[in-house]
């Protein structure tokens, strides 16, 4: 059947909106002029818009634009070593911090870290540091590829990974209470710091609602197809990822009651990940999916095209739409 937006007499979004809910139409086998599609995923991203935080309101991310390792001094160190001389495939006294660069990164966990040597004459004594490290040592953060191309991977971080500029890290305001520079003074300012900033969020305002979201059920909304949806459509570039894109990411407010079934889901997928990495989570992402596009509200319509419009594999669309049902139903709480 093919649908055409020009008929004055019955637009196609009347005609979906009348016949879907009366369940005499799928969006999953219909098809549709690229108009029509056009409309109807633009309402889906208003929808979710409609929400009153957005992740930049939750973490503060950190991007780091120069190499993490670097020289201090180029005239006294210039050459004296590289990045790969400070790097290890394993943890011994030299090299005790865990390290991870982009290609490293993957979906809920990292696939693998390296170990970078620390206390030595050279580390970190002859390091550039852009950042601070507080962004590596708080107890939990997310971790992204800078440059995931169409398929974005959010994973869980609790080992205090140091990271590269290959990567974008993302941790709860709260997490940095107190800690005052420059990086964050560009992003934020507490109430009696000079001088003032009327133009940036409030420090204050901004932990304060960081302490309501858990780091692991942010981390399933960023791993969901909704949530990829939403960055597809609203993305500068078709390679890179940048952290204002991530940040304008609305988030569902909801209670730390209601989050829990999400986050014991996440908890169940790093167990089985921790265990065996090949081990198969489809059926924990596929309810962990449908959940968080319950909470953005979006009707099983709207779910199967973004399921559609995001690629996501049969048995995961099928098993997402499913569990989907079973909520609608109230058939699983």
């Amino acid at each position: 059947m093919i649908l055409d937006n020009k008929n004055t007499n019955l637009k196609v979004h009347e005609w979906i909106a009348k016949y879907t809910k009366e369940g005499k139409f799928s969006l999953v086998t219909g098809y549709f002029t690229v108009g029509a599609l056009a409309y109807i995923s633009a309402k889906i991203n208003e929808k979710i818009k409609e929400f009153n935080f957005v992740l930049g309101d939750i973490v503060h991310t950190e991007n780091v634009k120069v190499r993490t390792i670097d020289l201090l001094n180029e005239n006294i160190a210039q050459g004296a070593f590289e990045m790969n001389d400070l790097v290890s495939e394993t943890k011994d006294e030299t090299h005790p911090k865990p390290f991870v660069e982009g290609k490293h990164l993957d979906r809920w966990l990292p696939a693998t870290n390296k170990w970078l040597e620390w206390g030595t004459e050279r580390a970190p004594s002859m390091f550039r540091r852009p950042t601070f490290p507080q962004i590596y040592e708080v107890d939990d953060k997310i971790l992204v590829q800078r440059s995931p191309g169409p398929d974005p991977k959010a994973c869980y971080d609790n080992q205090r990974l140091h990271f590269t500029e290959s990567s974008v890290g993302f941790i709860p305001w709260h997490s940095l209470s107190g800690v005052r520079n420059r990086s964050l003074n560009k992003s934020a300012r507490y109430h009696n710091e000079k001088p003032p900033r009327p133009d940036l969020p409030n420090r204050e305002e901004l932990e304060k609602t960081s302490r309501r979201f858990a780091v692991k059920f942010l981390l399933a909304v960023m791993n969901s197809s909704a949530a990829h949806n939403f960055l597809r459509a609203n993305r500068r570039s078709n390679i890179h990822l940048y952290p204002n894109d991530w940040k304008q990411l609305p988030i569902p407010d909801i209670s730390f009651k209601q989050q829990s079934p999400v986050v014991k889901l996440v908890n169940d997928i790093l167990t089985s990940m921790r265990a065996d990495r090949t081990a198969s989570v489809v059926t924990l992402e596929a309810e962990i999916d449908a959940r968080v596009s319950h909470l953005y509200k979006l009707t099983e319509e709207e779910y199967a095209l973004v399921l559609k419009e995001t690629n996501c594999p049969d048995p995961f669309r099928v098993a997402a739409l499913n569990v989907y049902r079973d909520i609608a139903r109230e058939k699983l709480k």
